[in-house]
Order: structure tokens, then sequence, then C-alpha cells
């Protein structure tokens, strides 16, 4: 684990930095699920940003191992700057939100709480272009040089892009659930698009499995 950490670092000093930086946040913040009584939405008001740090770490962190595939342009390290940041913006006013016991999404109660969430919004939509962008130059490497690693990176990141998309629907509706009181038992949340792409990474997984399987065995995938 901690070569891996060390690649990474090697790889994309910024984004590896950020990623650690978030991991380092969940110390605090499970103190403060545990002392601290105060809930929001029905839960300790602590737990969301446990989640969005643990999520961004993991997320900063992969594509910090992705940089290599993606290039040293300068285009590559402007979108990498610009996911680094949204994140850092996401998550100090996750932060604040929660220490003013109140929600940062879909928050629009007083003019500071619609600024925040606004500004949350504009660094998210810049995110994304920047993930479109990422998987842009990881399909431009993957077609110059048929590696099948770029290749899989494109895809990833469209499968992310995908599965982001319920979170445009939220907006939308501009509510944390849909179906039913905001924060109780709904149709969609917001987590629903990472299983949607769970989902589709086990079958791609399910599907090379089986080639190399029947590669194996001497085998033809499909019989001609």
């Amino acid at each position: 684990m901690v070569r891996v950490a060390r690649e990474a670092w090697a790889r994309s000093p910024w984004m590896a930095g950020i990623a650690v930086v978030h991991a380092a946040l969940l110390l605090p913040l499970a103190a403060g699920m545990a002392l601290d009584p105060v809930q929001v939405l029905g839960v300790s008001r602590w737990l969301k940003p446990a989640k969005f740090a643990a999520s961004i770490a993991i997320y900063l962190g992969t594509l910090a191992w992705y940089a290599p595939v993606l290039g040293d342009s300068r285009s590559r390290r402007v979108a990498y700057q610009a996911i680094g940041i949204a994140m850092i913006v996401e998550q100090v006013v996750i932060v604040t939100q929660a220490a003013r016991g109140t929600t940062s999404h879909y928050n629009v109660a007083t003019r500071l709480d619609g600024a925040l969430f606004q500004l949350m919004g504009i660094w998210i939509a810049i995110n994304t272009v920047a993930v479109a962008w990422c998987g842009w130059l990881a399909w431009r490497n993957a077609r110059a040089s048929g590696d099948a690693h770029a290749l899989s990176v494109a895809l990833g990141l469209g499968l992310l892009l995908a599965g982001s998309a319920v979170g445009g629907m939220l907006i939308a509706h501009n509510a944390h659930t849909v179906g039913a009181p905001d924060g109780g038992p709904g149709l969609v949340n917001h987590f629903a698009g990472r299983r949607v792409m769970i989902a589709a990474c086990a079958t791609w997984l399910g599907v090379t499995a089986l080639a190399l399987w029947q590669a194996l065995a001497g085998h033809p995938l499909v019989a001609s």
C-alpha cells in the first residue's frame, strides 16, 4: 500500500496530496461522529463530510494513478488543477455547513446557504468538464497507441460521468430524495449512480474473464 501511495504521488503530487489530506480528515470527522450529538436529517452532522472525504480521497488518488495514461500535456495538468480545486471547494462547503448544523446540498434557506450551494454547483460543473476532457485524452491516447489500459481508463471515466448524471437529476428535483420527504426513503439517491457504475464494471469484468477462460481453453468467445 505504501509503495502504491508513493507511486501515485510520483505520478501526480497535486492529486495525491489532496487525496492524502482528505483521507487524514477522516480521523477528526470520525471523532466528531462519536462525540458530537448534533444531527442533521436524522444522522450525525459529521457523517456526510466523512463520506465525501473518503470518496474524494479515492477519486483523486485514482486520478493520480491515471496521470501517465492521460499524458503530460498542459491541458491535462490544467484539468487536474481544476478537479483538485473543485473537490477542495466541495469539502470546505460541506464541512462549513455541517459545523453550522445544516445541510450543504439543495439548501437555499438563507442567502448564505444559497450562495454556498451555488458555489458548489459551479465547481462541480467545472469538475465534470475537466473529467470529460481527461476521458477524451485517454481515448485519444488509446486510439493512437492501441493501449488497452488507456481504453479502460477512458471507458471508466465515461462510466463515472454517466453515474454522476444522477446528481443532475437530484439538482433538478432540488432535494436529496425523490418520491418522499427530503432525507427520507426515496426512489433515487445520489449514490445510485455509483451502483450502476459498479454493475457496469462488474459486467465488463465478467465478459473479460469469460474471454480469457475461453482463450485458455483454446476456444473462440463467439463461434464463427
